[in-house]
């Protein structure tokens, strides 16, 4: 089986092409995918405001952007034996970007006369990922189960760029080329088996290796990491009306950061428990304690940022995050309705946030593990029938951080949508989500709903024609406040307003079978990124 997507703004800016082949038989089966995605000359509009001491800066101006991303992958898997199955896939991925920035403004010292200022910012950077992975399973008498999946993976990024501002109050430049390089390996061994009617059981081991080296014109970096997660589940099986399942983890983090040696031994627990009233409605409780390794970001050590007055790098030396979370839920389930009333509440331990100082006007700032955090959201979802066509789920939530020594009160509230209809030949999807504040311990951010919309008409021999709405939240605003250092930029990106799209799809052959299929994706448990600001 076969198909291929399209859909793209009327000018051509923006658009995203997508095809796909499946191959299945009964013991085998191979399914390729390949996709861009691209935006050209996506201009914003940019007004930001800041206060460094005794120096106050007020400019906007222009900014153009541009990306494309290309994927290509392939999964499959094969049935050896009524005992043995091996399944496969590999991915490539690769996104450049470019930007450019010239703004006007004014800027004074110590309270004098206002002068002009001019601002003019140029980033690139180049993105290329990969990941190879396989998974096998052996079934042993009495349903126990081997399972042994192994993955490697690489990641590079090379971003670079350059600022200049020019006042006659100061000057100045600076420019950043800087190439990141991470390699990783995944190995996971699980072994299950159950007492029948009475006890589930599961052992494994999760082992994650990273190498990570970044270069910029000041020199070298390297960083090294290992994880060890070694792990034992009980869940039981009887049919009653209470039902649970335990977890004891060991989690082992090894690193060397820059040939500084730290070793990271936690124990992790997790408790489900399920209370069942009728057939229609249950009481759920979820606790959880995790590691949160920080992020490549907030770790990475070289200058990112290009602005004069704001002096950001990364710590290195950060320890990971604990996050203790729990999660209570009722859900109803009954005549199409379903309701799921929910509080959650995690609590941070060792938390990493942001620090700063003014260093005459420059404010320079990086990351160290601090003070706790708690954040706890209450709200309910609720999924609903319309008539015979389809479904909507909304869930509304109301959220609230506290940090120490936060700047501001970290309240917010939200909301998010799905939904799907279909009358005929004619589908229908609409997902939307927004939420009022987003919090760090000294920022405040907040954007539009974000909100994507197709409309799909089926034609004869496999043809259809999308019709799509795209609002990516345009508006962006962002407040940081820092005893005497604050700042405000708004932004407002014209592409992403309220954007129309046109497509077609073409289903060159539906799909004649669907047996059981097991892929492990393999791919890299946190996120790689590192960029110019």
């Amino acid at each position: 089986y076969a198909d291929f997507f399209s859909k793209q703004m009327l000018s051509l800016k923006f658009g995203v092409y997508s095809a796909s082949y499946g191959l299945e038989k009964d013991k085998f089966s191979l399914f390729l995918s390949v996709q861009d995605w691209f935006f050209h000359e996506g201009k914003s509009d940019i007004e930001q405001w800041t206060k460094n001491g005794s120096m106050e800066r007020t400019y906007s101006g222009k900014n153009q952007n541009g990306m494309n991303s290309f994927w290509i992958g392939g999964n499959g898997d094969w049935v050896i034996s009524d005992k043995d199955y091996l399944s496969y896939g590999a991915s490539f991925y690769t996104a450049p970007s470019s930007t450019k920035t010239n703004e006007e403004g004014l800027v004074s010292e110590n309270g004098n006369e206002q002068q002009p200022l001019q601002i003019k910012v140029e980033t690139k950077s180049t993105s290329i990922n990969g990941n190879y992975n396989v998974f096998y399973r052996h079934t042993f008498e009495e349903s126990r189960h081997l399972d042994i999946s192994v993955a490697y993976g690489h990641n590079n990024q090379g971003p670079s760029g350059w600022r200049k501002e020019e006042s006659p109050v100061y000057a100045y430049y600076n420019e950043i080329d800087m190439n990141a390089y991470k390699h990783y390996v995944i190995g996971k061994v699980d072994y299950d088996f159950t007492i029948p009617d009475k006890l589930a059981f599961n052992v494994g081991s999760n082992t994650y290796y990273q190498n990570i080296s970044i270069k910029d014109m000041e020199g070298k970096f390297p960083y090294q990491e290992t994880r060890e997660y070694i792990y034992g589940d009980v869940k039981n099986i009887t049919q009653g009306k209470f039902s649970y399942m335990f977890s004891l983890g060991l989690d082992m983090v090894f690193r060397n950061s820059n040939h500084v040696h730290k070793n990271y031994v936690t124990v992790l627990p997790s408790l489900s428990l399920a209370y069942r009233f009728r057939d229609k409605d249950a009481l759920r409780l979820n606790l959880n304690r995790t590691r949160v390794s920080p992020s490549l970001e907030q770790m990475n050590p070289r200058l990112a940022t290009t602005d004069s007055l704001n002096v950001s790098v990364g710590n290195p030396y950060l320890d990971p995050i604990i996050s203790n979370s729990g999660r209570l839920s009722y859900t109803l389930n009954a005549k199409s309705v379903y309701l799921e009333p929910y509080v959650r509440y995690t609590y941070n331990q060792n938390n990493v946030i942001p620090v700063g100082e003014l260093d005459g006007n420059i404010y320079r700032s990086s990351y160290v593990n601090g003070e706790h955090s708690h954040f706890v959201e209450t709200g309910i979802t609720a999924s609903l029938p319309i008539g015979k066509l389809g479904r909507i789920m909304v869930t509304p939530y109301f959220q609230k951080t506290a940090i120490e020594n936060m700047s501001y009160n970290g309240k917010s509230w939200g909301i998010s949508t799905n939904m799907n209809l279909s009358y005929k030949k004619v589908s229908f999807s609409l997902m939307m989500f927004y939420t009022h504040y987003r919090y760090g311990r000294t920022t405040r951010s907040t954007s539009d709903p974000m909100l994507e919309s197709l409309l799909t008409w089926s034609l004869p021999k496999g043809w259809a024609l999308n019709f799509g709405l795209r609002h990516n939240a345009p508006h962006a605003k962002v407040w940081e406040m820092d005893g005497l250092y604050q700042s405000f930029t708004h932004t407002y990106a014209k592409y992403n307003s309220w954007t129309p799209m046109i497509g077609v799809s073409y289903t060159f052959r539906k799909i004649k079978k669907n047996r059981y299929k097991n892929y492990r994706s393999g791919s890299d448990i946190e996120s790689f990124g590192i960029g110019i600001q």
